[in-house]
């Protein structure tokens, strides 16, 4: 590799190839568990095993954009998706969680991102979202507040405006965590942000409360 970030390069393929190794030494058991939780819910596992584990070359990139602006963690911290996987569900055995995403994305064109958590075996992880690759992905504390507790979050960045809210069944308990990535423009406030993003979770609400089979 050349120029000035040579040394920086070396240090990035080191934690790359490092981390793959400890990743292919406990591929095999997690997968165990995630086919035989595929086979109970009669879902195909697409990419498996061919692409279970991040490509090499895919990995030093995403760690090359990370390790500068978080030094010091780990790349597992860095990269949650090194080992992965996708369900691949029927269209008529989507779950609403899915619905949501897709209806979310045709309604409100100016979405980026519209990610939808559950609590799943005592972790919440996203079981949905327009961006496969957040699929399975543990939730942030946002998401978790906001299914635990009915926190609603909303800021902003550079890139893209963000919020979280809770999606509530008919009682009014939080049966999801909504996540929602949208266009930003200068000047924009978290206020601004929230009350965007409330007219999407809103309608997925109602669109949530429409088919769950528990409502009263």
């Amino acid at each position: 590799m050349k120029g000035k970030v040579w040394g920086v390069d070396l240090c990035v393929d080191a934690l790359a190839d490092r981390a793959l190794e400890r990743a292919r030494a406990v591929e095999p058991e997690i997968s165990r568990g995630v086919r035989a939780a595929a086979a109970e819910v009669g879902a195909e596992m697409a990419g498996y095993p061919e692409h279970v584990l991040k490509k090499p070359e895919r990995l030093r990139e995403k760690l090359a954009e990370l390790t500068g602006e978080f030094p010091g963690k780990t790349p597992e911290s860095l990269v949650h998706d090194v080992v992965r996987y996708t369900f691949v569900f029927d269209d008529d055995r989507y779950a609403e969680g899915v619905a949501a995403v897709r209806k979310a994305m045709e309604r409100y064109p100016r979405l980026h991102e519209v990610t939808v958590y559950a609590l799943r075996e005592g972790r919440v992880t996203a079981v949905a979202s327009s961006n496969p690759d957040e699929v399975g992905r543990e939730a942030e504390v946002a998401a978790g507040s906001a299914l635990s507790d009915g926190q609603i979050y909303a800021g902003t960045t550079r890139e893209h405006a963000a919020a979280v809210f809770p999606l509530r069944d008919r009682n009014g308990d939080p049966m999801f965590a909504l996540k929602l990535k949208m266009r930003t423009f200068a000047g924009q406030t978290r206020n601004n942000v929230a009350a965007r993003g409330k007219i999407v979770a809103d309608y997925l609400e109602e669109m949530v409360r429409a088919v769950d089979p528990d409502a009263p």
